[in-house]
């Protein structure tokens, strides 16, 4: 995201300007817009983050697995839940 003093707004190759309704005053609204285009990046790590902690939890070669996998399959929770806390 960038912010210019020409009230300009870039987000994602998307180029906003107050022609669009956005002005000096309106820059709550900028607010809005990186706010939640920051909270899709965040989304996206922390589903990377999960997918690499699931692979983790099935890869052979760490001593816990089998533990894991004896827990998962007596509660019928997943491993990662399980390592999460959830």
């Amino acid at each position: 995201m960038r912010r210019s003093l020409a009230n300009e707004l870039t987000v994602s190759g998307v180029r906003y300007s107050a022609v669009d309704g956005f002005s000096a005053t309106g820059s709550c609204l900028l607010g809005v817009v990186y706010i939640l285009t920051m909270a899709d990046a965040v989304k996206k790590n922390v589903d990377v983050f999960v997918q690499r902690l699931d692979e983790l939890l099935h890869d052979k070669n760490f001593w816990f697995v089998a533990h894991m996998e004896q827990i998962e399959q007596k509660t019928g929770v997943k491993r990662a839940h399980i390592a999460l806390g959830k």
